[in-house]
Protein backbone atom coordinates (compact mmCIF):
# COMPACT_ATOMS: atom_id res chain seq x y z
CA UNK A 1 0.00 0.00 0.00
CA UNK A 2 1.13 3.51 -0.70
CA UNK A 3 -0.27 6.44 1.25
CA UNK A 4 -0.40 10.15 0.60
CA UNK A 5 2.35 11.92 2.56
CA UNK A 6 0.90 13.70 5.63
CA UNK A 7 2.55 17.06 4.84
CA UNK A 8 0.80 17.24 1.48
CA UNK A 9 -1.31 20.39 1.31
CA UNK A 10 -4.77 20.96 -0.12
CA UNK A 11 -5.66 19.68 -3.55
CA UNK A 12 -4.46 21.84 -6.42
CA UNK A 13 -5.67 21.27 -9.94
CA UNK A 14 -3.93 22.27 -13.15
CA UNK A 15 -3.86 21.44 -16.83
CA UNK A 16 -1.85 18.20 -16.49
CA UNK A 17 -3.52 17.11 -13.26
CA UNK A 18 -6.63 15.03 -13.67
CA UNK A 19 -9.10 14.83 -10.85
CA UNK A 20 -9.80 11.16 -11.32
CA UNK A 21 -8.72 8.25 -13.47
CA UNK A 22 -11.21 5.93 -15.06
CA UNK A 23 -11.11 2.17 -15.29
CA UNK A 24 -8.33 2.20 -17.90
CA UNK A 25 -4.92 3.69 -17.33
CA UNK A 26 -2.81 4.88 -20.25
CA UNK A 27 -0.84 1.91 -21.62
CA UNK A 28 2.28 4.09 -21.94
CA UNK A 29 2.25 4.71 -18.19
CA UNK A 30 2.02 1.02 -17.32
CA UNK A 31 4.70 0.14 -19.88
CA UNK A 32 7.01 2.85 -18.52
CA UNK A 33 6.62 1.56 -14.95
CA UNK A 34 7.44 -2.01 -16.06
CA UNK A 35 10.44 -0.71 -18.04
CA UNK A 36 11.79 1.03 -14.93
CA UNK A 37 11.89 -2.26 -13.03
CA UNK A 38 13.39 -4.14 -15.97
CA UNK A 39 16.12 -1.48 -16.18
CA UNK A 40 17.26 -2.35 -12.64
CA UNK A 41 17.11 -6.10 -13.12
CA UNK A 42 13.55 -7.34 -12.60
CA UNK A 43 12.44 -10.24 -14.76
CA UNK A 44 9.84 -9.01 -17.24
CA UNK A 45 7.71 -12.14 -16.91
CA UNK A 46 6.92 -11.25 -13.26
CA UNK A 47 5.04 -8.18 -14.50
CA UNK A 48 3.57 -9.64 -17.69
CA UNK A 49 0.00 -10.33 -16.57
CA UNK A 50 -0.96 -7.44 -14.34
CA UNK A 51 -4.53 -6.72 -13.38
CA UNK A 52 -4.79 -2.98 -12.75
CA UNK A 53 -8.07 -1.73 -11.31
CA UNK A 54 -9.32 1.72 -10.35
CA UNK A 55 -11.47 2.07 -7.23
CA UNK A 56 -12.28 4.61 -4.58
CA UNK A 57 -9.95 3.64 -1.72
CA UNK A 58 -10.28 4.75 1.91
CA UNK A 59 -8.59 7.71 3.59
CA UNK A 60 -5.12 8.57 2.30
CA UNK A 61 -4.55 5.34 0.37
CA UNK A 62 -3.21 5.92 -3.12
CA UNK A 63 -2.94 2.27 -4.16
CA UNK A 64 -2.76 -1.34 -3.01
CA UNK A 65 -1.02 -4.41 -4.43
CA UNK A 66 -2.25 -7.98 -4.07
CA UNK A 67 0.56 -10.42 -4.81
CA UNK A 68 -1.67 -13.51 -4.81
CA UNK A 69 -3.60 -12.21 -7.83
CA UNK A 70 -0.94 -9.92 -9.38
CA UNK A 71 -3.41 -7.06 -8.95
CA UNK A 72 -2.84 -3.35 -8.38
CA UNK A 73 -5.76 -1.22 -7.22
CA UNK A 74 -5.34 2.53 -7.82
CA UNK A 75 -7.43 5.14 -5.97
CA UNK A 76 -9.67 6.98 -8.42
CA UNK A 77 -8.77 10.51 -7.23
CA UNK A 78 -5.34 10.18 -5.53
CA UNK A 79 -6.81 10.56 -2.04
CA UNK A 80 -8.57 13.73 -3.12
CA UNK A 81 -5.44 15.42 -4.53
CA UNK A 82 -5.82 14.52 -8.21
CA UNK A 83 -3.43 12.52 -10.35
CA UNK A 84 -0.55 13.83 -12.44
CA UNK A 85 -0.81 11.63 -15.54
CA UNK A 86 2.46 12.10 -17.40
CA UNK A 87 1.99 12.35 -21.14
CA UNK A 88 5.72 11.61 -21.60
CA UNK A 89 6.43 8.90 -19.01
CA UNK A 90 9.70 7.90 -20.67
CA UNK A 91 11.44 11.07 -19.50
CA UNK A 92 11.44 13.13 -16.32
CA UNK A 93 11.74 16.66 -17.70
CA UNK A 94 8.90 17.78 -15.41
CA UNK A 95 10.98 16.96 -12.32
CA UNK A 96 14.38 18.00 -10.98
CA UNK A 97 17.16 15.51 -10.14
CA UNK A 98 15.70 15.04 -6.63
CA UNK A 99 12.26 14.14 -8.01
CA UNK A 100 10.49 17.41 -7.17
CA UNK A 101 8.18 18.91 -9.77
CA UNK A 102 9.53 21.99 -11.53
CA UNK A 103 6.32 23.31 -13.03
CA UNK A 104 2.95 24.52 -11.87
CA UNK A 105 1.19 21.99 -14.10
CA UNK A 106 2.50 19.05 -12.08
CA UNK A 107 0.64 19.49 -8.82
CA UNK A 108 -1.09 16.13 -8.52
CA UNK A 109 0.20 12.82 -7.23
CA UNK A 110 2.47 11.21 -9.84
CA UNK A 111 0.61 8.16 -11.13
CA UNK A 112 3.78 6.72 -12.68
CA UNK A 113 5.53 6.68 -9.28
CA UNK A 114 2.51 5.03 -7.67
CA UNK A 115 2.30 2.31 -10.34
CA UNK A 116 6.03 1.66 -10.09
CA UNK A 117 5.84 1.44 -6.28
CA UNK A 118 3.01 -1.09 -6.35
CA UNK A 119 4.81 -3.16 -8.99
CA UNK A 120 7.69 -3.29 -6.53
CA UNK A 121 5.36 -5.02 -4.07
CA UNK A 122 4.35 -7.53 -6.76
CA UNK A 123 8.06 -8.22 -7.26
CA UNK A 124 8.35 -9.02 -3.56
CA UNK A 125 9.67 -5.75 -2.16
CA UNK A 126 8.38 -4.29 1.08
CA UNK A 127 8.46 -0.70 2.25
CA UNK A 128 11.86 0.78 3.01
CA UNK A 129 12.95 3.46 5.45
CA UNK A 130 14.29 5.85 2.82
CA UNK A 131 11.86 8.75 2.63
CA UNK A 132 12.76 9.40 -1.00
CA UNK A 133 12.99 5.81 -2.26
CA UNK A 134 10.54 4.16 -4.62
CA UNK A 135 9.44 1.79 -1.85
CA UNK A 136 8.86 4.51 0.75
CA UNK A 137 5.52 4.16 2.52
CA UNK A 138 4.30 7.63 1.46
CA UNK A 139 4.37 9.90 -1.59
CA UNK A 140 3.47 13.58 -1.73
CA UNK A 141 2.08 15.69 -4.53
CA UNK A 142 4.60 16.89 -7.10
CA UNK A 143 7.08 14.08 -6.36
CA UNK A 144 8.53 11.50 -8.75
CA UNK A 145 10.34 8.39 -7.60
CA UNK A 146 12.09 5.70 -9.62
CA UNK A 147 13.57 2.34 -8.71
CA UNK A 148 17.33 2.15 -8.65
CA UNK A 149 19.95 -0.54 -8.26
CA UNK A 150 19.98 0.06 -4.50
CA UNK A 151 16.28 -0.93 -4.33
CA UNK A 152 17.00 -4.11 -6.24
CA UNK A 153 20.12 -4.90 -4.21
CA UNK A 154 18.24 -4.41 -0.91
CA UNK A 155 15.74 -7.00 -2.07
CA UNK A 156 18.46 -9.51 -2.97
CA UNK A 157 20.02 -9.02 0.49
CA UNK A 158 16.66 -9.33 2.25
CA UNK A 159 16.03 -12.64 0.51
CA UNK A 160 19.43 -13.93 1.65
CA UNK A 161 20.35 -15.02 -1.85
CA UNK A 162 23.88 -15.66 -3.00
CA UNK A 163 25.15 -15.10 -6.52
CA UNK A 164 25.00 -18.78 -7.48
CA UNK A 165 21.32 -18.93 -6.39
CA UNK A 166 20.26 -16.19 -8.77
CA UNK A 167 20.46 -18.15 -12.00
CA UNK A 168 18.67 -21.29 -10.87
CA UNK A 169 16.08 -20.29 -8.31
CA UNK A 170 15.63 -16.57 -8.55
CA UNK A 171 13.70 -14.39 -10.98
CA UNK A 172 15.87 -11.30 -10.42
CA UNK A 173 18.58 -10.77 -13.05
CA UNK A 174 22.07 -9.56 -12.12
CA UNK A 175 21.90 -6.38 -10.07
Amino acid sequence: ALQLAPETGPAQKSVATVSTVTTELPTELTNAAVAQWIAVGAEASRLASLDIQVRNLDDNLLALAFTNTNTIVIDSDAAGRGWFVDRTPWDDYEFDEKGSSIGKDRDGVDLLSVLTHEMGHLLGLGHDDASDGIMSETLGTGERRRPDHASAYDFVLAMGLEEEDEEEDFWWRGV
